[in-house]
């Protein structure tokens, strides 16, 4: 392999850019978190907003990845942005795996974190 091939003719630069945009979606997602979190309980609000607000802030968090990746890519933001995504929810999986959680992960959500981390990488680009 030489220096400019990655994993499957994907450049280390973009092996960067994916590991940048997953990085950025879990930072955004944390800073999110902790904002909700303070929202929801000094505003007296009730805890039915927390499972919509969680859902909420991984779209918005795995937008920005993907829109990271793109704008460091450049180009082919659509596969950046998906790239992103599949990453951030296999390393989910892997937790829930590991910490033998026995909260589900529904393909659903799954499915919107896919197309926002997407949607994020093509605007990227532009």
């Amino acid at each position: 392999m030489n220096s400019k091939n990655g994993i499957s003719g994907i450049s280390r630069d973009g092996l960067k850019a994916i590991a940048g945009g997953v990085i950025w979606a879990y930072v955004l997602m944390i800073i999110l978190a902790v904002l909700s979190s303070g929202v929801i309980y000094f505003g007296n609000l009730d805890e039915m907003f927390l499972k919509p607000a969680g859902i909420l802030i991984a779209v918005a968090a795995l937008f920005y990845g993907g829109f990271s990746a793109g704008r460091q890519t450049k180009s082919r933001g659509l596969l950046f942005g998906l790239a992103v995504g599949a990453l951030f929810c296999l390393t989910v999986l892997l937790i829930m795996l590991v910490s033998k959680s026995t909260v589900g992960f529904a393909p659903l959500k799954g499915l919107y974190y896919l197309l926002a981390a997407a949607a994020g990488g093509v605007v990227g680009v532009k």
